[in-house]
């Protein structure tokens, strides 16, 4: 399987001193729009960035599968869309052909049934647990829930088939909608647990559409300029938060520079909560070069009260048996650590031992409703909802922050 580091390294990449790599999920699906074009977009500014997030979009009370097959038997509708059907690499990547001449890394039916057969040893990994996008082999599904997509991602998944990859930044979204901040702010405090900083993106505009949907957006395999060319209020809100975002790396990559590298204050939590903007409904209407003010929200109260909370959430632990299947571990006796070979991830390979038949059902002690999920603090909501009705971006700290670092951070040129 062709996952060396070089790997990594995007066709996109431009000139650039300095990079992050950054692990890219969400609580909606793998396929979303907005996750997918920021992807793009980040690799076209240089930073490595591998994508790792649900297979489906109602995901909050998927766990993951106890029996392990290889393939897409177990997957019959393709996940989220379809995505992962041979007939939809067949059209999209004529499609593409058409679109974008010469187009580099375009996936040709030949290939698409290459890289489905098992037979090929560099095949892509397709099973009914986990898999790689065979059009970008950087981006992969995970199928169960938001947060123990993330608990694998860092913990199973880079440990295991990017060793040298070095976590920089995890970044959470865009995800959609307002609903789910309890989850983000989960999420986002297992990040920090790890010593990783991290961002979460959030809209209040709530349009779950796939990244290849043509009404939308222009087919063309990396090449995220030609695919948001059409001109609708999808394409702009994209490009308008993929800019901001895309600043605020910038700014944390020369924060990170000035530090060199040490967490001073200890690592940095942070949820982006955007407006409703550009559809018929919206009162905020942006154009191009529009640059949305930041209004930061936190206080010490709020942040004590998630910490608490994200304490409380039971998240799973995995491993990685060598036959590829991931499965729980059983909870060990306190005291007794396991061997950490990562500062931000624990990984082991199991034996194959073990008798399958003892494995017993897998449930996750986790259950919540990642989009239906009521908001604990009325009234900080309230004051999110007041900030983004003057068309700012709402910013809400999960960690203590300076306000030195936030000056760098959201008001630097």
């Amino acid at each position: 399987m062709k996952l060396l580091q070089h790997a990594l390294i995007s066709p996109f990449i431009i000139a650039a001193t300095f990079s992050l790599n950054i692990l890219l999920t969400s609580i909606d699906n793998w396929t979303s729009k907005d996750v997918r074009f920021l992807q793009s977009h980040l690799q076209q500014q240089g930073h490595n960035v591998l994508l790792i997030a649900p297979l489906y979009q109602e995901n909050s009370h998927t766990s993951l599968a106890t029996k392990f097959t290889i393939g897409l038997k177990d997957i019959k509708d393709g996940g989220e869309y379809g995505h992962l059907l041979p007939v939809h690499y067949n059209y999209y990547s004529k499609v593409s052909d058409q679109n974008q001449k010469r187009a580099k890394q375009v996936v040709f039916k030949e290939e698409i049934e290459m890289k489905l057969s098992e037979e090929d040893g560099d095949a892509v990994l397709l099973n009914n647990q986990y898999g790689q996008d065979p059009s970008n082999h950087n981006a992969w599904y995970v199928n169960c829930d938001a947060q123990n997509v993330l608990n694998i991602a860092m913990n199973v998944l880079i440990p295991k088939f990017y060793p040298n990859f070095h976590l920089d930044l995890v970044m959470i979204g865009p995800n959609q909608g307002l609903t789910h901040s309890q989850l983000v702010t989960d999420m986002i405090q297992q990040t920090n647990t790890e010593k990783v900083d991290a961002i979460a993106i959030s809209t209040q505009d709530n349009h779950p559409i796939y990244y290849q949907d043509e009404k939308y957006f222009r087919i063309a395999f990396n090449d995220v300029d030609f695919q948001l060319s059409k001109s609708n209020a999808f394409t702009k809100n994209i490009k308008l938060i993929d800019r901001h975002v895309i600043a605020l790396v910038d700014n944390l990559v020369q924060l990170d520079n000035e530090y060199d590298g040490a967490k001073s204050g200890g690592s940095i939590g942070l949820h982006l909560s955007f407006p409703s903007m550009n559809f018929r409904t919206a009162h905020c209407q942006t154009s191009p070069s529009t640059k949305l003010d930041y209004q930061v929200m936190m206080t010490s109260d709020r942040t004590d009260k998630h910490r608490v909370i994200a304490d409380e959430v039971d998240v799973s632990d995995f491993e990685l048996t060598l036959s590829g299947q991931i499965v729980e571990v059983e909870q060990e006796d306190e005291g007794k650590e396991e061997e950490n070979s990562k500062n931000y991830a624990s990984f082991r390979i199991k034996e194959e031992a073990a008798d399958e038949s003892n494995q017993g059902e897998h449930t996750y002690k986790k259950r919540r409703d990642a989009h239906g999920e009521k908001e604990s603090n009325d009234e900080s909501m309230k004051s999110t909802d007041y900030v983004l009705s003057n068309c700012n971006i709402a910013v809400t700290s999960t960690n203590p922050i300076s306000s030195k670092k936030l000056k760098k951070l959201f008001y630097s040129d």
